[in-house]
Parts: C-alpha cells; structure tokens; sequence
C-alpha cells in the first residue's frame, strides 16, 4: 500500500504543472453499458461513462477526463448483502493525461483521482438511469462499499504495426498495447492488440482500456472513415478495489481471479469533425464464483474542431 501511494504520489508531482496548449479541440463523450449486450442481463460491470476534452499541440497532447464506473451483484432485487456475488460500488474520477504521438507509436500516462462510496453518485446514476429505461430499481445500495479517495497512474505503450495500405477500402491496421495500472484503485498489468480494417483516414491508434474508460482523437486527415474492429486482451491482476476495497473478499465470500481475458468486436464510422464507434465487448469472470463471462456494449462519439 505504501509503495503504492508513493508512485501516485509521485505522478501528482510530474503532472500538476500540466496546462492545457493550444490547438485543436475534440470531445469524446463514451458511455459502456451492459443494456448494450442485448442479453437481457444487469450485473458486474453495468455502467460506464467518460466525457474527455482534449486541447493538443503535435507531438504531446493533454486531455481531461471525468468519468464514472459502477459495479452490481447479478440480483438487484434483493436488500439484503449478497453473499457470493460482486458488491455494490463505484467510483467516480477525474484526471489529466499526457500523451506523445508520432506515426507509429503512442505513449501515454494517465493519472485519475475521485471518490468511491456514497461520494461517487454511483446509486443516484444507477436507479436515475433505471426509472429512464423503466428497469427495476436496484434494491441493495445500503451494501455499497464505503467511501474513500481513490487515485491511480496508467502507463500506456501502442504501437501501430504496417503494412498498411493508405486511401482505398482496404486499409489494414494492426496495434498491439500494453498498459501498468499502480494505485489503490487497482494495480495490474495488461497487453492486447487490435486489428481494424476498411478506410482508415489516419485515425490514431486504439485508445488506452479504462477498468474499463474514452480518450479524445485528433481530426483524421480524410473526412470519411469506415472500419470493422476486432480486439483481444488479457490482464493480470493483483489487486483491484471492487473486487477486494473495504473487506470485501470476507464480507461478500468471493475470490478475485488473477487472470481476465477480454474480446471485442465493433464498427466505427467517421465524416468530416464527427465520429461515431459501436463495439461489443465480452470479459471472462474476474471473480469466483463467477462462472459465466460478462458482455457490455461501447457507444463512442467523438467531436472535433
């Protein structure tokens, strides 16, 4: 836990005298959702959503991120604590990153900061959302793990790899990541690669994962751009707050697993200063006695200057 502390400790150093430069502007509003899955299931990782503005100048560009994660049990009926399932919990952020661009690698340092337990608005968002899409009201809130202030550091590294065949339909991209996580938030290390394929205008790597997050683009240099995406990744993880924060590993009687795979799939369109991204996402059980794996759907709209 010290060690921990001081490495975040010591990002809050390096980057508080970032300032955002001048340059183009985007928005990337994203919003993870297991409602996506069309499975008809409400559980684990339900909600996600992150608004990231970014203020750029080539080759280092900052961006500004809020955002929110929450987690549930499977059941939302029940008011009493769940034994055997995922507690209730979230955690809502927000953070600077860095970013060092060229043609063929980015690096990346994120560092976010928020609150968890009541302070992260987690059951507000939740039960508001529920009464929109007239969903049931999540019964169990009362056994939400306690507040506390939660920072953490990503280190990204992406490399985009050739060949690739600029300005026809048959562009071919392939990326592989990896990604440190150290904070009392989580800590793991994790790597994957995606393939996209289509008409690719010069649209920058994949953006980094958030447990899980949006991260804003640079405009591309074509007005149109047309894709299919498939990705693959794997974590390894040695600590992770939903899963162990607040006693929650004797309290709730689960075993949080090491190793977590995850497989995507989407399509992702572009046209002058707009972007639109859909991906289905489907994650192994982080947790015992989980046995089933999770699917989620990723909405992404991007906004440029």
């Amino acid at each position: 836990m010290r060690i921990r502390a001081r490495c975040v400790l010591f990002a809050c150093l390096l980057l508080a005298p970032v300032r955002s430069l001048a340059g183009g502007r985007s928005l990337v509003v994203t919003e993870e959702n297991d409602i996506f899955c069309g499975c008809g299931l409400d559980r684990h990782y339900t909600q996600g959503l992150r608004a990231t503005l970014e203020t750029s100048r080539a080759p280092r560009r900052v961006r500004w991120t809020l955002g929110q994660t929450i987690y549930t049990p499977a059941d939302l009926s029940r008011s009493d604590l769940v034994y055997g399932d995922r507690p209730y919990s979230g955690w809502l952020w927000f953070g600077p990153e860095i970013v060092r661009e060229d043609a063929s690698r980015r690096l990346s340092a994120r560092l976010y900061a928020g609150a968890t337990g009541e302070a992260s608005f987690a059951e507000q968002a939740q039960r508001w959302v529920h009464r929109v899409i007239g969903a049931p009201d999540p019964q169990g809130w009362d056994h939400q793990l306690r507040a506390q202030l939660g920072a953490n550091l990503f280190l990204d590294a992406q490399q985009r790899l050739w060949p690739r065949r600029r300005g026809g339909w048959l562009d071919a991209e392939l990326a592989p990541r990896a990604t440190v996580a150290v904070g009392n938030m989580f800590d793991h290390l994790e790597g994957g690669a995606q393939l996209r394929f289509g008409r690719l205008a010069g649209a920058p790597l994949a953006e980094p994962p958030l447990p899980s997050l949006g991260t804003a683009e640079p405009a591309p240099a074509d007005p149109l751009e047309l894709y299919v995406v498939t990705a693959v990744g794997g974590r390894a993880a040695v600590y992770d707050y939903s899963l162990q924060g607040d006693h929650a590993r004797e309290r709730f009687g689960i075993r949080p697993l090491m190793f977590v795979g995850t497989w995507e799939a989407g399509v992702g369109l572009s046209l002058w200063h707009a972007g639109l991204e859909f991906r289905w996402i489907a994650r192994s059980p982080d947790f015992s006695p989980a046995r089933e794996p999770q699917g989620f759907g990723s909405l992404r709209l991007t906004v440029r200057e």
